[in-house]
């Protein structure tokens, strides 16, 4: 399927239903995941297709949803949460970077360690793996 959307786009009802699900899912598995990880561990959330971040309107898009839940969450997690953005049109790897810089503030009592990647996920999985950046082995937990 051909993507013929610009950089940012009208948010659709499903993906509004979707991210409803997304922050529900995340409020409650980012502390019980992030309580199995012991330090010098890290948490690694890793978005596959990341997308610029916000929609034509403004509305949040999953990074947003995934950071927010996170930042505004009760409890203060053990270990801190790393997070993987990937998108493959790099003008909207660009506007999502743009995004989450003003965010800062937001975000700075969880102090999120971000990495950006532009591709397809299926082509970065094994580095997502194996790489020194990114590793599962012994200091990363991917949700």
């Amino acid at each position: 399927m051909s993507d013929t959307l610009g950089t940012i786009w009208p948010c659709l009802p499903h993906t509004q239903a979707k991210h409803r699900i997304l922050e529900r899912y995340l409020k409650a598995w980012m502390p019980i995941v992030a309580s199995f990880v012991k330090k010098p561990q890290r948490v690694l959330f890793v978005d596959g297709f990341a997308g610029p971040g916000q929609y034509e309107r403004g509305e949040p898009g999953s990074p947003v949803v995934a950071l927010r839940a996170a930042a505004q969450h009760s409890r203060t997690f053990p270990v801190p949460i790393d997070f993987l953005f990937i998108e493959k049109d790099p003008e909207r790897l660009a506007h999502l970077i743009r995004v989450l810089d003003g965010m800062k503030a937001e975000l700075a009592w969880i102090q999120p360690a971000f990495l950006y990647k532009v591709g397809i996920i299926k082509k970065h999985c094994s580095s997502i793996c194996c790489n020194e950046q990114v590793t599962i082995s012994q200091n990363k937990i991917i949700i």
